[in-house]
């Protein structure tokens, strides 16, 4: 079977705020250390080690580099690209099989083919080949 190419956005694993009301993202964590297992357990449920994994940014936000490191050692998947977002002082420094500032991956479609798909922490009004069916 083909690996499974799959994107998550912002999960912003040790970002305090994220346990607040400040953000109004009311995640139902009592503490960020909860919220991060919660998070890390989830995407390792639905990431195969067969699968391709790309991040959309922020992935850790304001924790130590060797905590940032832990997590990342524990993410299933066999590749795991970054396209960077606006709070990758710490991520920068983990062990990505490729970082991009955006990028155009090509997701191939089960009856042949293949989809375009843009991908880009920011909001894009217009992308590469938008006019041609990428998503």
């Amino acid at each position: 079977m083909p690996p499974r190419i799959l994107f998550t956005p912002e999960s912003h694993r040790s970002h305090r705020a994220t346990d607040g009301g400040r953000l109004g993202l009311n995640r139902p964590y009592p503490t960020i250390e909860e919220h991060d297992e919660a998070l890390i357990a989830r995407r390792n449920a639905a990431v195969g080690p067969g699968d391709i994994l790309w991040h959309l940014g922020d992935v850790c936000h304001r924790c130590p580099v060797d905590w940032a490191r832990a997590i990342f050692a524990r993410f299933s998947g066999r590749r795991r690209f970054l396209v960077r977002g606006k709070h990758e002082k710490i991520n920068v420094r983990l062990a990505w099989d490729v970082m991009f500032a955006v990028a155009r991956v090509p997701e191939p479609l089960a009856g042949g083919g293949v989809q375009g798909v843009w991908c880009s922490h920011y909001i894009q009004r217009d992308w590469l080949r938008l006019h041609h069916g990428d998503i």
